[in-house]
């Protein structure tokens, strides 16, 4: 009954529209139903009216299998690849026919396309192999063996086969009066390669007395001689006195050596100073000077937490 209904569904929809597509599965389900005659006859009426309908070509191939007509199958199925080469419905069962009538070598030649298009059939795998695997392999498993070739005679050797010398012509001498009135060829020498400029150094001089001068009144600065900054392990005594801007710019990386000249009794205000000062145990001196740079820049968040160590 489901069969049935199903042919029902179909043929309405084949009324509703008699030139449209709905001819080929409803002449398949006739086939599956057993009227393969109303199938064969509703199939090729459609094709006539849509020639290259694929599904069509496959239901009529499918259609001749039933009625054990191989060679009306072989052509149908033919036509198929015609309209798609890689059908693998039509290799199959082109390959299946083929074995049918007896003609193993197109069958193995069918089912080597079947592999190239689908290489995991392993089905078509074992029916090519059973019938003597592919078609290249049987060619040269069935040709003749080459004839040896003949030995050379003892004692050949082809070093003692001379190729024929090719003839030559020989080169016509030049007339020396000729030769006497041809002009010397002019060799001018090559230029030398440039050289590339390289900038002067400026070298600014430096006096002795301006070298030395700053040492010496780094050394003055402090009682004895010694330099302001000391090992960090050493405590430094009371009695030494605070770092004078010029001392403190020696020791500054931070201060370039173009900066202008800074108005007697200011602390120079750089981050560096406001360590030394810290470091030797000038603490409001040091504070001060963070105040000083926080005033310049107020969003410095590392100057901050210097100032607020130093203040507690």
């Amino acid at each position: 009954m489901a069969a049935l209904s199903e042919i029902e569904k179909l043929e309405a929809r084949f009324r509703e529209n008699p030139e449209g597509r709905y001819f080929a599965p409803l002449a398949d389900a006739y086939r599956k139903a057993g009227r393969v005659d109303d199938a064969l006859m509703l199939v090729q009426a459609g094709l006539e009216r849509h020639p290259d309908y694929l599904s069509a070509h496959i239901v009529l191939g499918r259609c001749h299998l039933d009625k054990k007509d191989d060679g009306a199958a072989l052509a149908a199925f033919q036509q198929v690849l015609t309209i798609d080469a890689e059908n693998i419905i039509a290799l199959k069962s082109l390959a299946e026919i083929s074995e049918r009538i007896g003609n193993a070598l197109d069958a193995r030649r069918w089912l080597m396309r079947l592999l190239a298009v689908d290489s995991m059939n392993t089905e078509a795998e074992e029916d090519l192999h059973r019938l003597g695997g592919p078609v290249e392999e049987a060619a040269a498993a069935g040709a003749p063996a080459a004839e040896p070739l003949e030995e050379a005679p003892a004692g050949f050797s082809f070093a003692d086969v001379v190729p024929p010398e090719a003839p030559t012509e020989p080169v016509p001498a030049i007339p020396e009066a000729l030769v006497a009135a041809m002009p010397e060829p002019e060799i001018e020498p090559e230029p030398a390669p440039a050289m590339a400029e390289s900038p002067a150094l400026e070298m600014e001089a430096v006096h002795h007395e301006d070298a030395v001068s700053p040492a010496i009144e780094f050394l003055s600065a402090t009682p004895g001689g010694l330099p302001l900054i000391m090992p960090e392990d050493v405590t430094p005594p009371e009695e030494l006195t605070r770092p004078s801007a010029k001392m403190l710019q020696m020791v500054s990386p931070e201060t370039p050596a173009e900066a202008p000249a800074e108005a007697p009794g200011e602390p120079l205000l750089t981050e560096t100073v406001g360590d030394l000062y810290l470091k030797q145990g000038f603490r409001s001196e040091a504070a001060e000077v963070y105040r000083r740079l926080l005033a310049q820049r107020p969003d410095d968040a590392g100057l901050r937490a210097k100032l607020a160590q130093v203040e507690t």
